[in-house]
């Protein structure tokens, strides 16, 4: 077993006992169209239960705009995830 192997084992047993489940969710992006008001409105949010296991950032890290004191940085298992979450605009 590979270094990287074994410390992605690692993470994924601290994610598993330590981590607690977890929602993600995500909106929904088409548009359903109304006749009798005439007009749109959003689709339906999508919601994905995974384990994450939160931890502090570093105080490296902590810039106090983008990531402040009192910020949690949260752990999740890629092999949790059907596709790679996407930032937001």
């Amino acid at each position: 077993m590979s270094l990287y192997e074994n410390m992605a084992n690692t993470a994924l047993k601290q994610i598993n006992d330590k981590g607690r489940s977890i929602s993600i969710v995500s909106p929904g992006t088409d548009q359903v169209y109304d006749p009798a008001t005439d007009s749109f409105t959003a689709g339906t949010d999508t919601a994905l239960t995974v384990k994450g296991l939160f931890t502090q950032f570093a105080k490296k890290d902590i810039d106090g705009e983008l990531i402040k004191t009192s910020d949690k940085r949260v752990l999740i298992a890629a092999s949790s995830l059907a596709a790679a979450p996407e930032m937001a605009a």
